[in-house]
């Protein structure tokens, strides 16, 4: 039984979008709302969904002021690692200089943990990412790795959430 809760998994290669849609799933958007709930009660802040073919999930806003942005990477592997593509990157890392507040960057793992952290305080390796069984030109593509113990946990009470 899936708890409402937890997190959705589904299998990459089983997306199929048509040209013109997106290759969002429900497991995704199951995600996305289950980390945007725990996260504003937890952060005080309202989070704004940008179009779904934007670099970035959302807009922060607190007391009527943006006050950030912020992008979810699920990952559903184990690994003491985090993988950000090299867009997703330079996307938060322009957010911040620009708009001179916080871009952060928040993953979600298999087992419900969430971390994240500000795109200035990320230190990764170079590398590039992706699958050898290639869907699309995306699947393999620059990125960096980040160790996740380098992150921010976030502690929260998923009951209660």
């Amino acid at each position: 039984m899936i708890r409402e809760n937890s997190v959705k998994t589904d299998k990459y290669y089983d997306r199929n979008p048509k040209f013109g849609e997106t290759n969002t799933t429900q497991a995704d958007k199951s995600n996305e709302s289950r980390v945007e709930r725990i996260l504003s009660q937890k952060w005080e802040v309202i989070f704004h969904k940008y179009a779904h073919y934007d670099n970035i999930d959302w807009w922060l806003e607190k007391d009527d002021k943006m006050v950030g942005v912020a992008e979810l990477k699920t990952a559903f592997r184990e690994s003491s690692y985090a993988y950000l593509n090299l867009r997703k990157y330079l996307n938060l890392k322009w957010s911040s200089y620009l708009l001179k507040m916080p871009a952060l960057i928040i993953f979600q793992f298999k087992d419900g943990g969430i971390y994240y952290d500000n795109i200035e305080n990320i230190e990764g390796r170079p590398m590039i990412l992706g699958s050898k069984i290639m869907k699309s030109t995306n699947d393999i593509e620059p990125g960096i790795s980040i160790p996740i113990s380098s992150l921010r946990k976030v502690e929260y009470d998923e009951k209660r959430n």
